[in-house]
């Protein structure tokens, strides 16, 4: 048996795409910084501006824009040529219906030993080294 159905057999978390062993939320959730479910978010962005308080206010502006609340910018740094990074604290109302999302089925072609060696040589056209 393989180790992930070996944990997937007991209900233990292995940590693949259908990760929901862990905490197993199917509804709406939200992110959270301090407290579950708080909306906390840290956000990083660059922005044309001066390291300066006309910086401070155009990034609680542009976040403002984005819909975000309490924010707060924990750090700012020049990156020169008038550019200034700013790393952001803030609340986001915005929530997640988990149990809505479908993810579509990816379909691939499987290939065996010879057709691989023959699309090298047919597409690639020169030696493949993995």
């Amino acid at each position: 048996m393989m180790r992930r159905e070996k944990y997937e057999k007991r209900g233990e978390q292995t940590g693949g795409r259908d990760d929901t062993a862990g905490r197993g939320h199917t509804g709406k959730i939200k992110a959270f910084g301090s407290r579950e479910g708080d909306g906390g978010i840290r956000l990083q962005f660059v922005l044309p501006v001066a390291k300066n308080e006309t910086g401070v206010i155009a990034a609680r502006i542009f976040c403002e824009q984005m819909g975000l609340k309490k924010i707060t910018v924990a750090h700012m740094e020049s990156l020169g040529r008038g550019l200034t990074s700013f790393l952001i604290g803030a609340q986001s109302e915005s929530e997640v219906d988990v149990s809505k999302i479908v993810e579509p089925l990816y379909e691939h072609p499987t290939y065996s030993f010879d057709e691989v060696n023959t699309l090298i040589k047919n597409r690639i056209k020169r030696k493949v080294v993995v």
